[in-house]
């Protein structure tokens, strides 16, 4: 499960996705959130109905994604890097647009749906792990500091309630500016580069479990 100690609640340009009318009555509900979390998802799905019409579903992804690229495990990728990013009026621009909103209310539902889902999967005997994935070094310096302190503190309250690992990428000197895309985004070459990290991490926790 993905937190990053910079930002609030993630957002993304949106792609407008013809579908079937039974897919476009689709709910954030039979997800699985909880309430609030569903009524905020809900809210923002009503605002893209009603933009640009009932037959279309936003699908979020960020700008620079091929939509007809072929699925990697579920996933589509960004390739190269968007030089016109990395510069520092950019990297100022991106931070502002994750500034938290503390008056919407939404830090506190995500935390209650992340406190709950955790329970859920320790309660199967699957031992979640979070982690933040990388982010450009250069633009981390414009994040907030008092939100991304906020951030590591839920972040180490949830660890140590639940007993849980917290593995931090986000200022990972392995990536370098080849590996992203945009400042927050890593390209292929990087998310590949992350799921080897990953995977061999994951694979030592199995190996030290088992000793």
């Amino acid at each position: 499960m993905s937190a990053t100690p910079g930002r609030s609640t993630p957002t993304a340009s949106v792609t407008r996705i013809r579908t079937t009318p039974r897919q476009s009555s689709l709910s954030p509900f039979i997800w699985g959130y909880t309430p609030r979390v569903s009524y905020i998802m809900a809210r923002r799905a009503l605002k893209w109905r009603l933009k640009h019409g009932g037959e279309a579903v936003p699908f979020h992804v960020e700008r620079g994604v091929n939509v007809t690229d072929s699925l990697t495990r579920g996933f589509l990728g960004l390739e190269g890097t968007k030089e016109s990013s990395f510069t520092p009026s950019e990297y100022r621009k991106l931070a502002n647009e994750f500034r938290e909103d503390t008056t919407s209310g939404e830090r506190a539902a995500v935390l209650s749906d992340l406190h709950q889902f955790i329970r859920f999967l320790k309660e199967r005997n699957i031992r979640p792990i979070l982690f933040s994935s990388p982010t450009y070094r250069e633009y981390n310096r414009h994040l907030e500091s008092a939100q991304t302190a906020r951030n590591l503190h839920d972040i180490g309250t949830i660890c140590r309630e639940h007993d849980i690992p917290y593995w931090r990428y986000d200022n990972d000197e392995r990536f370098t500016r080849d590996d992203f895309f945009n400042p927050d985004h890593l390209n292929k070459q990087g998310a590949a580069k992350l799921s080897r990290i990953l995977n061999e991490r994951l694979y030592q926790l199995s190996v030290n479990s088992c000793q």
